[in-house]
């Protein structure tokens, strides 16, 4: 899992398979360069799918499931439109899939505005042994390849399921607590918030077990020992961890 963190360059647009002209001068993207932060949706292949079954045609199916599928001669018009061809490559044990398109909607200060609203946005898949990795920067894209998860599905991305959330939080869960949101499960009332947001070097020895026992952690971000990747700040969102 590291290794998705170190790739320092993705080549987005090398063949034409779909005739599409990269409108981006670069030929590469430094993933330092991804702003505010990375946010990735951890699945993995089921024990009961082979491997070839559940990655085979990977991410074409999760592009045809996004409309984002390249055939020649079909002009896309949807809301998502690609900008470049999609690459696949293979580097060392890792698979990465990329494409570089955009979304055009309504304003939604204007529903109709006879102009549309268009955003850059980028789609990674990046699968090592049985884990894939979605890097999507519009939020509705990762959500959907979630939402088409089908536990009866025998083959391809509708196979996979998402990382369990406890060993997501054991594996990263660690070290010195820097920012927890916390949800209420007590009563609503005028002496204690709904919900809090608590922030500092680590919050593990700030936890008050008596003030905060009826809170939850909805989302907390932590800093552990990962080598090679010091004071890496990881965040995570137990509804969609």
């Amino acid at each position: 899992m590291n290794r998705a963190v170190r790739v320092r360059k993705l080549p987005l647009a090398s063949r034409r398979v779909g005739g599409y002209r990269d409108a981006n001068p670069m030929t590469s993207l430094p993933l330092s360069e991804l702003r505010p932060y990375l946010s990735l949706v951890a699945l993995e292949r089921r024990a009961d799918i082979s491997r070839p079954k559940a990655f085979h045609n990977l991410f074409d199916e999760a592009l045809d499931l996004l409309g984002l599928a390249v055939v020649p001669g079909r002009r896309h018009r949807g809301k998502r439109v690609p900008i470049s061809d999609p690459e696949e490559r293979t580097v060392g044990r890792s698979h990465i899939g990329a494409i570089h398109y955009e979304t055009r909607t309504k304003p939604r200060w204007w529903p109709t505005s006879p102009s549309l609203d268009i955003t850059q946005q980028l789609l990674i898949l990046y699968r090592r042994g049985d884990t894939v990795l979605v890097f999507a920067t519009e939020p509705g894209a990762a959500s959907a390849i979630v939402r088409a998860l089908d536990e009866h599905a025998d083959a391809g991305v509708r196979s996979l399921i998402q990382v369990p959330r406890d060993l997501l939080q054991g594996a990263f869960a660690v070290g010195p607590l820097k920012r927890v949101w916390l949800a209420g499960v007590h009563r609503p009332t005028t002496i204690k918030p709904d919900s809090k947001e608590i922030v500092g070097s680590n919050l593990i020895d700030a936890m008050d077990p008596v003030g905060d026992q009826s809170y939850y952690p909805v989302s907390l971000s932590s800093v552990p020992e990962i080598e090679g990747a010091r004071h890496l700040q990881v965040g995570l969102t137990a509804r969609e961890a």
